[in-house]
């Protein structure tokens, strides 16, 4: 049977904060390495790779935070209706 023995089923809940999180902690990595490319530069001096690196950087450190306080949210109420589509718009 499921869950039984060594190898127990271990429940996880998604949150958006996960999702996005991970998503913009990807799309951060992939401007790092786009931009990896480019020179840096100094802080007088400023290279044409200085601003997407930074902006990467602080989209990745946001990302990171917002991944952690999903995993400090409360958990949804139980009167909150558990079978919505993801992406089910109603007008």
């Amino acid at each position: 049977m499921r869950g039984e023995g060594p190898y127990k089923a271990i429940a996880m809940i998604v949150r958006a904060d996960h999702v996005a999180g991970a998503a913009f902690i990807a799309l951060g990595i992939l401007v790092f390495a786009l931009g990896s490319d480019l020179p840096f530069g100094t802080v007088t001096q400023p290279g044409a790779g200085m601003m997407p690196k930074l902006v990467a950087g602080l989209m990745i450190l946001f990302a990171v935070g917002d991944y952690c306080q999903g995993l400090n949210a409360p958990k949804v109420p139980s009167s909150f209706p558990q079978n919505l589509n993801f992406f089910h718009v109603r007008s």
